[in-house]
């Protein structure tokens, strides 16, 4: 998978880092995935692009902090509007 590889790139000498980031991945693809998906109406491939960047960005700010990264991810890929459930 694209993203997989994107990750694991993004900090090659950095195993806890890489850890980290693949496991906020992960839990923000279900946070996103449970609130738009119904939708159907976004290219998922995209979605899954714009995360992985979110990610990455986020974790060279916040570290190995998993649940910081996912916070700041999810912040950054959904509108507001989408975050707060309206």
């Amino acid at each position: 998978m694209e993203a997989k590889r994107l990750l694991e790139s993004a900090a090659p000498h950095d195993p806890t880092l890489a850890k980290a980031m693949a496991e906020a991945f992960e839990e923000a693809w279900a946070i996103i995935a449970l609130r738009v998906l119904p939708e159907a109406h976004l290219d998922i491939h995209t979605l899954r692009f714009r995360l992985v960047h979110a990610v990455v960005a986020n974790a060279e700010r916040c570290g190995a902090d998993v649940p910081a990264i996912v916070n700041a991810a999810v912040a950054d890929v959904l509108p507001q509007e989408d975050i707060r459930g309206e």
